[in-house]
């Protein structure tokens, strides 16, 4: 048995002969408007009008790129949690230049991978491969050199 005011496939629908105090369970959704701004979305990338989109390439790049630039984020966090127990202990730890350095570091290689992201072909490109040698960079002279 389907409740009152309930169509075909048992939703409540809002209609003239019930009240104001009744609560329908879908409301109907005025579909038109979102049809009209469907035209003007624009995907996660920002793509200027006429620009490539980047090829599998270049997407893997950037996902090699990020994936590096938030491993040094979680790296430069890690360092600061090393940093504040070996202080808690009496010891030394890593040290805060090592600490300030990786965070400068990463900030710096998650701006330009922000910027590479959200930027047209060319630029994100250069700010992808900034992005790498920031962190590569970085790990080489604070941890091999």
């Amino acid at each position: 048995m389907r409740p009152t005011g309930a169509d075909e496939d048992g939703a409540m629908r809002a209609s003239a002969d019930r009240g104001a105090d009744e609560v329908t369970t879908r409301p109907r959704i005025a579909a038109g408007r979102y049809r009209e701004n469907a035209d003007r979305a624009t995907d996660a990338f920002h793509i200027v009008d006429g620009a490539r989109r980047p090829g599998a390439v270049g997407r893997a790049f950037r996902g090699l790129t990020g994936a590096l630039t938030a491993g040094l984020l979680v790296l430069a966090v890690a360092l600061v949690g090393v940093q504040l127990w070996g202080s808690g202990l009496g010891g030394v730890g890593p040290g805060w230049r090592m600490l300030l350095g990786h965070g400068l570091a990463s900030v710096a290689a998650l701006l330009l991978q922000f910027a590479a992201d959200r930027g047209s072909r060319p630029v994100a490109g250069w700010c992808s491969l900034a992005a790498m040698l920031v962190v590569l960079g970085t790990l080489t002279y604070w941890w091999w050199l």
